[in-house]
C-alpha cells in the first residue's frame, strides 16, 4: 500500500510594510485554567506593539469566553481570534503562523510561559547570529510551577547547532516553547502537516 502524501499547509508572504520585530502568537483550546500565566509571562516583557504583536488564537474553546478573559488580563493589547469550529492542535498552529505580522514568529502554546528575559536574550543571540529559526533549552514545569528536570543538552558552536539534523531527528532535545521561526521560512516551507498531530 502506498503512502498517500499529505499537502503541507501554505503560508501567504506579507505584504510590504512596517513589521514587529516579534509575533507572539497563543494557541488555546479549552485552556482558560493556564492561559492567564501564559499572557502575562508574555505581557511583563512586552516592548510595546510597534516591536511585538501579540495575539490569541482559540481554537473554538468551550471552558470560557477567551476574549473576555484576554480583555480583562490585557485591556486592548492583545488580539484575539477564535475560530468558528475546532480544526484541532496542527491546524490552530498553522493558523498562528498565517495570523503572524512579525519577523520572529513564537508559537507559545496556552499551558506553557515564559521566563522573564525571553525575548531580549533571544533578540541578542538573533542579533549576532543570523538564521533561520533559534532554539533553547527549556524545564519541564508542574500546574504549580514547580521545575522537574530541563530539556536536552544542545550542543552549541559559535552560537549555532552543531551537527543539527541529525540531533533533531533521532533525539529531538528541543521543546516547542524554545523556538522561534523567521516568519520568512513558514512562508518558504508552509505550516503544520495535520497528519503529524505531534510533530
Amino acid at each position: 500500500m502506498r503512502h498517500r502524501a499529505v499537502p503541507v499547509p501554505t503560508i501567504p508572504p506579507l505584504g510590504a510594510g512596517p513589521r514587529p520585530r516579534w509575533s507572539v502568537m497563543i494557541p488555546t483550546c479549552n485552556d482558560a485554567d493556564l492561559l492567564p500565566r501564559a499572557l502575562r509571562s508574555v505581557l511583563e516583557q512586552d516592548p510595546g506593539p510597534d516591536q511585538m504583536q501579540i495575539q490569541v488564537v482559540d481554537d473554538a474553546s468551550d471552558d470560557a469566553d477567551v476574549a473576555a478573559l484576554v480583555r480583562e488580563l490585557a485591556g486592548d493589547r492583545v488580539e484575539v481570534h477564535r475560530h468558528p469550529r475546532r480544526g484541532g492542535a496542527p491546524a490552530n498552529f498553522t493558523a498562528c503562523a498565517r495570523r503572524s505580522r512579525g519577523r520572529w514568529v513564537h508559537i507559545l502554546h496556552a499551558d506553557d510561559f515564559v521566563l522573564p528575559g525571553f525575548y531580549d536574550a533571544y533578540a541578542a543571540h538573533l542579533d549576532a547570529h543570523p538564521a533561520a529559526m533559534a532554539v533553547s533549552r527549556s524545564w519541564f514545569v508542574d500546574a504549580e510551577e514547580h521545575r522537574h528536570g530541563l530539556s536536552g543538552p544542545l550542543a552549541a558552536r559559535d552560537g549555532y547547532l552543531v551537527d543539527a539534523e541529525r540531533i533533531l531527528a533521532l533525539d529531538n532535545p528541543v521543546n516547542f516553547v524554545a523556538v522561534v521561526v523567521a516568519r520568512e521560512q513558514f512562508e518558504r516551507l508552509g505550516g503544520f502537516r495535520p497528519d503529524l498531530v505531534h510533530a
